[in-house]
């Protein structure tokens, strides 16, 4: 039975009983005649508008004549509902669905928070994996491969960690430089101090102890350039400086030098800005403890060289003088001097003042001074000259550092700032000293 005969069969029995219907029915019927192959979805529609009754003749008037003005069915119920169109939209429904659902659940829930990177992590690192096995890699290679993404996981969770529960360097204040993350320079002061590294104790310049230099002065130079580039602050360049010069200390016992001298604090720097200068007297105090402690331990013997030490605050008076009283029965090894509120030209003031005191008070005579007895009014007295100076941070001067002293002194400018001295740049300078330089001195 063909289609048109179904169609007619169908509405004799639904509307038999009403004429108005049968006279609709009439003026359908030619319609219908225009039905092509998609007549079977037309077919489907009236039944289900019979279902409902004479009440939804109109509607079944409406499913019909959608299809009589084209030769393709474009009824909208179910065209819409089957084209590519409304497929793709309901796809897009769902899936905004579910990526809501799951970043709810992601949000709602910390043990997700905290599982997801880790399972991202282990799928790349099992992409990876597959993609480094297809290149037939070998063991060795696989496993320091797995050794490298098992550290990177451990330093991104320790920065995490570190950003989360401590508190950067950068923000750290002027005023309250006395009490900064004392507890994670004490951790760093000791990884810096292990014994046990053979940095600090092994020989390695290769030189006679004839050449190496007996007596080192150091202008450390640019703490303050290094704390504001690396870590915002110039206190925590200072931090640094002071971290640095214990460990040029121990290189130099490692190399057999006799004395060092370093300018901590000239008179000069009293100009500064009053809380730097306040910050630095903090660290000194803190760094007078930590230089004592390792005096005592490598039988290191220290001495302050002042020729102003009426700025100096009492506090700061009292750690320098028990950091040189407890040292000063050490012998035989290194003999550090720390310049601090101290001028080159102070200096020669102060010897000069002593000596026309003691022409003045009869103990002398003014016409039989020498250069002698003007060096044994220095404060550096108890030592030979510097053999070798060593400035860092690239500048190119002595800015009023043991004037009478560096006469003969071979000098040595480094690009360099201060925290950033490796004992590569100390093995530099004490090689070129010995193989590189002659020192004449006059002749």
């Amino acid at each position: 039975m063909n289609n048109k005969k179904r169609l007619s069969n169908m509405f004799q029995v639904i509307y038999s009983s009403d004429d108005e219907s049968v006279e609709r029915y009439t003026t359908w019927h030619q319609d219908v005649t225009m039905l092509n192959a998609a007549s079977h979805v037309a077919f489907r529609e009236t039944m289900t508008i019979a279902n409902h009754g004479d009440d939804n003749a109109s509607l079944l008037s409406s499913a019909l004549h959608c299809s009589s003005s084209d030769s393709t069915c474009t009824c909208r119920n179910n065209d819409l509902s089957s084209s590519p169109l409304q497929l793709l939209t309901n796809i897009l429904r769902w899936t905004k669905l579910l990526v809501m659902k799951l970043a709810s659940s992601y949000y709602a829930r910390p043990i997700v928070l905290a599982l997801l990177p880790l399972c991202i992590g282990a799928l790349m690192g099992y992409y990876f994996g597959r993609t480094t096995r297809s290149r037939k890699v070998t063991r060795r290679s696989r496993r320091t491969w797995l050794l490298m993404y098992c550290m990177r996981l451990k330093a991104w969770w320790t920065a995490a960690c570190h950003a989360v529960f401590r508190q950067p360097a950068c923000i750290v204040n002027q005023d309250e430089s006395s009490s900064m993350n004392e507890r994670e320079k004490l951790t760093k002061l000791e990884s810096l101090h292990d014994d046990d590294d053979d940095e600090y104790t092994r020989c390695e310049s290769g030189l006679d102890e004839r050449q190496v230099p007996r007596h080192v002065a150091i202008i450390m130079d640019g703490n303050r350039r290094y704390g504001n580039q690396v870590y915002g602050s110039a206190t925590s360049g200072h931090q640094c400086g002071g971290e640095k010069l214990l460990q040029v200390a121990k290189w130099c016992m490692a190399e057999h030098v006799k004395v060092l001298t370093v300018f901590a604090f000239s008179t000069e720097n009293w100009r500064r800005d009053p809380a730097e200068v306040a910050a630095l007297m903090a660290l000194f105090v803190q760094h007078c403890d930590q230089i004592r402690e390792q005096a005592l331990k490598r039988n290191m013997r220290v001495k302050i060289l002042s020729t102003d030490e009426s700025h100096i605050p009492q506090h700061v008076k009292e750690s320098l003088h028990k950091l040189q009283h407890d040292t000063a029965h050490c012998h035989g090894g290194l003999e550090m001097n720390i310049c601090l509120s101290y001028g080159g030209r102070g200096e020669i003031v102060n010897a000069c003042r002593q000596l026309a005191q003691e022409c003045v008070s009869g103990q002398r005579v003014a016409a039989n001074i020498s250069e002698g007895d003007l060096q044994l009014a220095l404060l550096t007295s108890h030592t030979s000259d510097p053999d070798v100076l060593i400035r860092t941070s690239g500048e190119e001067r002595i800015s009023n550092f043991l004037l009478w002293q560096l006469a003969y002194t071979e000098l040595f400018f480094l690009d360099c700032h201060w925290p950033e001295f490796s004992k590569k740049d100390l093995l530099k300078v004490m090689r070129s000293y010995a193989h590189g330089r002659r020192r004449r001195f006059g002749t």
